[in-house]
């Protein structure tokens, strides 16, 4: 997937999982800190989504010239 498409895409998924371990471990939890848990979740899936992408991109550009 290109750039911004697959970094949202897997922002989208994180956000969801560490959504889904939020409820599991606490369903409880104030919505305040819900909000604010869901928005650090969405700033490191976007960080972690575009190490990656921008890894797998290189690793593309590497093999073409070779």
């Amino acid at each position: 997937m290109k750039g911004n498409v697959g970094r949202a895409l897997f922002v989208g998924v994180f956000v969801g999982m560490v959504s889904l371990f939020k409820e599991l471990l606490n369903p409880d939890m104030h919505s305040l800190l819900s909000i604010l848990l869901m928005l650090l979740a969405a700033i490191i899936g976007y960080w972690l989504g575009n190490k990656i992408l921008m890894r797998r991109k290189g690793e593309k550009n590497n093999n073409a010239t070779m």
